[in-house]
């Protein structure tokens, strides 16, 4: 599954970007403060993880593929991004 995602993720952002009307949707739904930490499980290239934290939220994203992971890496530094299979994550509960 990895080396999957690991090869769609080369050209993931050709066509997918964050829609502001979700993003905003998130906000009102999630009812959280800014500077509120959040993570982000399967957030492949970042696009939402990005766009949240945007808003105010401190992201972290998780992908298990180590392209998508640097595909986001690329576009911001402003989030922590994880390698990390979302049935062991090295975070506590």
């Amino acid at each position: 599954m990895t080396a999957l995602y690991d090869r769609i993720g080369r050209d993931y952002d050709v066509t997918r970007q964050a829609d502001p009307e979700i993003v905003r949707r998130l906000r009102v739904h999630l009812q959280l403060r800014d500077g509120r930490p959040v993570l982000d499980v399967g957030c492949g290239t970042g696009n939402y993880t990005i766009a949240l934290a945007e808003t105010g939220l401190m992201m972290t994203g998780a992908d298990v593929s180590r392209e998508m992971i640097r595909q986001a890496e690329r576009k911001s530094d402003r989030v922590k991004w994880v390698q990390a299979d979302a049935e062991a994550l090295p975070f506590p509960d």
